[in-house]
């Protein structure tokens, strides 16, 4: 089965809910949301080009601020406007205060057409434990139409 990647960047250092709602990775030209401020909630993503399952969500984490604690960053996949349900978790626990890599499963069926996002939904505010970013994330899907002719 042919799969495909898409890459988003979170450019700050700290790594909250407070910036853009949550919606603050870029899908590119550095836009992460319609108005572009902290204030909007008009989130803005990318949208799927084939059917397909999201296999894996994988965060490389610079951690600008050689964090080590266990605060808990949490993430729901926005779907056409809607938060899902299903939340994903990790923290900066284990990393010795290094760059860090987190991945999930959300084996997710999207149609062509979804539009989809990453949120931060936890934690908010600008403590120290936040400083974790630059962030990249790499999204792998599975193409479930068929491709033929």
């Amino acid at each position: 089965q042919s799969r495909f990647f898409v890459t988003a960047e979170w450019g700050d250092q700290y790594y909250t809910s407070s910036l853009r709602a949550g919606w603050r990775f870029c899908w590119g030209n550095n836009i992460n949301n319609v108005n572009n401020t902290d204030s909007s909630t008009k989130y803005m993503g990318t949208v799927v080009p084939f059917d397909c399952e999201l296999e894996t969500i994988t965060w490389f984490v610079g951690n600008v601020g050689a964090e080590t604690g266990s605060t808990s960053f949490k993430h729901k996949i926005t779907k056409n406007g809607s938060d899902l349900s299903t939340q994903y978790n990790w923290s900066a626990s284990g990393s010795g205060g290094n760059q860090f890599i987190r991945t999930a499963t959300p084996n997710l069926a999207l149609s062509s057409g979804d539009a989809i996002n990453l949120r931060v939904t936890s934690p908010s505010s600008y403590g120290s434990t936040r400083q974790i970013g630059r962030v990249r994330v790499v999204f792998r899907f599975k193409i479930t139409e068929s491709l033929a002719p």
